[in-house]
């Protein structure tokens, strides 16, 4: 048993943050008491990690995933004991990661105990307040306080790594307001019924009031889940084209990453951005359909071959169009090559004719290509790339895109290298 456990060293990091949660677990468990029985924590266990199980994958990549646990925390805060709310925080994670598939048990064993710990972080501050704020205001107005103050701290913490590093990151914090609303309402109502169920009919209302609301959860976790599979669909797809040329792997995933923080500078709404982050993630898609040989070729192309290699933006347009959950994004991959000068392919739009979104791309794929080596050169550094792409502003770029890409740039490019 040592042995598997150990099968993979476990870096200093996840070793610290298992010791600290087994600490904080057994001083816990000495010093706090409670009137449930064994059975009562066994289920206050179960269903904790029936909670952290339930993760939803937010439609901004960048604001992370929400978890269901906090609902149960904070809806328990004002009927059950101090040391129950406890074991819901630190439990839960910890078992939820020890049951999934995929990886060693070590591993998950380490990224669950520091799951624990950040949960304690997250949810350790609004309990307190609210036991202070109990003596001074009525049960309900002081959980209706604590909430609002728990969703503040937790929408500060997702935003702040990336406000102090790459403020073109993340959304316009109306389109996160939008985002988020209806999260922060589900958890406002959902932790209310889980409060007056407990108040009305004890543990049991507890168990079966928390039993019902995962019950209602269950279908759009599930719709979650395979939006997220779907999702990852594309990106092994567009990792498929790019691989048919061993000088663009991940060349697509860069592209979509850096297009929709180009997209943000200009001001478009987040409904635009991930349309941008979708058609840059499948703008080679079509080449799926050329010849490996014209692909790999190191020499020029035939008018032929040529002819048939830009056919691929019709042919990925044609492919994403079929689809209803992303065919938003088919004019931006069909359009990817238009020159604003008229001089691009394959309808030959000039300057404003051509979407938005397409000409953040163009851009954006030249500005890769350019950093990136190819067999007859070395990739450029960043300043000469872009001093590529100015020369070459309002004749084959959008002026204001170069503009945004240099922006993008000087407010930390770095951070999104190895995505």
């Amino acid at each position: 048993m040592v042995s598997y456990i150990l099968q993979e060293p476990l870096n200093r990091s996840q070793v610290g943050s298992f010791i600290v949660g087994l600490l904080v677990g057994l001083a816990l468990s000495l010093s706090l008491g409670s009137n449930l029985s064994i059975a009562g924590l066994l289920i206050v266990i179960l269903l904790s990690a029936l909670y952290s199980w339930m993760e939803f994958r937010l439609p901004v990549p960048e604001l992370g995933n929400l978890s269901a646990l906090p609902v149960l925390v904070l809806g328990s805060i004002a009927t059950l004991e101090l040391p129950a709310v406890l074991l819901l925080v630190l439990a839960g994670p910890l078992i939820g990661r020890l049951l999934r598939r995929g990886g060693n048990f070590a591993s998950r064993l380490a990224e669950g105990s520091q799951l624990s710990l950040q949960n304690l972080a997250l949810l350790g501050p609004p309990i307190a307040l609210y036991r202070l704020f109990v003596p001074m205001h009525s049960e309900l107005s002081s959980l209706l306080l604590t909430l609002v103050l728990y969703l503040a701290f937790d929408s500060a913490l997702r935003l702040f790594p990336s406000l102090v590093t790459n403020r073109t990151s993340i959304p316009r914090f109306s389109d996160i307001l939008k985002i988020l609303s209806p999260y922060w309402l589900s958890m406002l109502v959902a932790s209310l019924i889980l409060r007056e169920a407990t108040e009305l009919f004890g543990f049991l209302g507890f168990v079966l009031s928390s039993a019902m609301l995962i019950e209602l959860a269950y279908p759009w976790k599930m719709l979650n889940d395979q939006t997220s599979l779907f999702l990852a669909s594309l990106v092994m797809l567009s990792e498929a084209a790019d691989l048919k040329d061993p000088y663009t792997v991940r060349h697509s995933r860069r592209v979509s990453s850096l297009a929709a923080r180009v997209a943000r500078v200009l001001g478009l709404r987040e409904r635009e951005v991930q349309k941008v982050r979708i058609a840059g993630l499948l703008h080679d898609i079509g080449k799926m359909a050329v010849p490996v040989g014209i692909i790999r070729k190191p020499g020029g192309l035939t008018k032929s071959e040529m002819g048939l290699m830009q056919r691929h933006p019709v042919i990925g347009a044609d492919l994403v169009e079929g689809l209803d959950v992303i065919g938003d994004a088919a004019e931006l991959v069909r359009h990817s090559h238009e020159h604003m000068n008229g001089g691009g392919y394959p309808a030959g739009l000039v300057g404003e004719a051509i979407p938005l979104g397409s000409r953040i791309i163009h851009a954006v794929d030249a500005f890769d290509a350019l950093t990136t080596d190819r067999p007859y050169r070395k990739g450029r550094s960043y300043e000469d790339a872009l001093e590529v792409l100015q020369a070459n502003a309002g004749a084959q770029f959008d002026p204001k895109v170069v503009r945004a890409i240099r922006e993008v740039l000087e407010k930390g490019w770095n951070q999104l290298v190895g995505m």
